[in-house]
């Protein structure tokens, strides 16, 4: 167990110091000093082999799983990982086989005189750095070949820990320097930020009857910073995965209230496109309008009065759609037309497009732009003669 002081001490401080009291490269006469201190018979020497090697598996486990976690550790602003690499009293919890093992070797191979249960894994210990005397005698007072059998155990074991410890070193080093990095952890802040408010179809959902808390903490922190990129830098890997997507969505719907959108369109578009959402707006509550401005026109129209999969297709890619399965969008136009006009499900969109397959990719995109060329025209005029109006 760790004392009182060195609970209070930090994860990578603790990994530090334990990789300190052991620094030194564990030498035969060191060993052999250690063994003849303890006096260890026979049997004494094989149930330590047996132990080792049992502290060897663990770590071995535990090994597998911290380098699958190297290296995704710090290429997310949030971390599921922190409380597994936290403080020193978790170390024990959660990396237990490398402290025991630790533990287990300076405890069985203290000076004369040391109490067994008084060893920690952080003890110097003769077997490492402590003080010795050059065993004048060598292999040859063992003859057994368990002794040397140990030796080995031990020396593979302490490779395999120095290997661990220095991987867990090298993640909290470089986690250390992104928190002190202000454009480095913005960066970060702000990739994962994008990702969740671009992808996180079922938050549209959610928002839709829940009210975010805009006023949690992660809000407050923004809203009052000094140093926006500083203060959020020096949060990072403080929130776990479930946390920081109830951050995003407070902050999502909260930046976009400030500017006039609903709690929908920030999470689907957010502030930097509120004039494409005027836009949307706009065609959407004036789209009867416009299916009634050409009657010759069959392309906005289809069956039933429906609106036709072709112009719903065209219609979200000019609202920013990106082409895949995300029902966004198409969700929020056909919310905005109950009442007015039925709008096709994603499957007739998804259709169209699929039929667009054979046709070159200049000829769609050509027609693509005059959709928008012409949508753009009918909502020029819808905000110019309301401009108008108001003047």
């Amino acid at each position: 167990m760790l004392n009182n002081d060195q609970h209070t001490i930090s994860y990578e401080e603790s990994l530090m110091k334990l990789k300190e009291s052991h620094s030194s490269m564990v030498t035969e006469s060191r060993y052999l000093y250690c063994l003849q201190q303890r006096s260890h018979g026979i049997d004494d020497v094989i149930k330590f082999i047996n132990s080792v090697r049992t502290s060897h598996d663990y770590l071995q486990i535990e090994n597998s799983r911290i380098l699958k976690i190297q290296p995704i550790y710090n290429k997310s602003y949030y971390s599921d990982y922190r409380r597994y690499l936290d403080t020193a009293h978790d170390l024990i919890c959660r990396i237990r086989s490398t402290l025991a093992g630790f533990k287990s070797l300076k405890a069985e191979m203290r000076p004369k005189g040391v109490n067994k249960k008084d060893v920690t894994a952080f003890d110097e210990s003769p077997l490492f750095s402590g003080p010795y005397i050059d065993n004048m005698f060598g292999w040859e007072v063992y003859g057994e070949k368990f002794s040397k059998d140990l030796y080995d155990e031990i020396v593979s074991y302490l490779e395999d820990a120095d290997k661990c410890i220095d991987c867990l070193v090298g993640m909290l080093t470089e986690e250390k320097d992104i928190k002190k990095d202000p454009e480095r952890g913005f960066a970060s802040f702000k990739y994962d930020y994008d990702y969740y408010c671009r992808t996180n179809n079922k938050t549209i959902k959610m928002v839709e009857t829940l009210s975010p808390d805009l006023s949690n903490d992660f809000v407050k922190l923004i809203e009052e910073a000094g140093d926006i990129k500083k203060e959020i830098a020096s949060h990072y890997h403080e929130y776990t995965h479930d946390t920081f997507n109830n951050n995003c969505l407070c902050l999502a719907v909260h930046e976009g209230q400030k500017v006039g959108l609903t709690k929908v369109e920030a999470m689907i578009w957010g502030v930097k496109q509120k004039e494409k959402v005027l836009r949307i707006r706009m065609l959407l509550d004036h789209l009867p309008e416009l299916t009634l401005a050409d009657p010759k026109r069959r392309d906005i129209l289809g069956w039933h009065g429906m609106l036709s999969g072709k112009f719903v297709m065209h219609l979200l890619y000019w609202g920013g759609w990106d082409g895949t399965k995300d029902e966004r969008i198409l969700n929020y136009v056909t919310s905005k037309l109950e009442g007015t006009i039925n709008v096709v499900k994603m499957g007739a969109v998804l259709r169209e497009k699929r039929m667009l397959a054979p046709v070159p990719q200049e000829e769609i995109n050509s027609e693509q732009e005059a959709f928008n060329a012409r949508i753009d025209r009918f909502v020029d005029d819808i905000m110019s003669q309301q401009n108008s109006s108001f003047n």
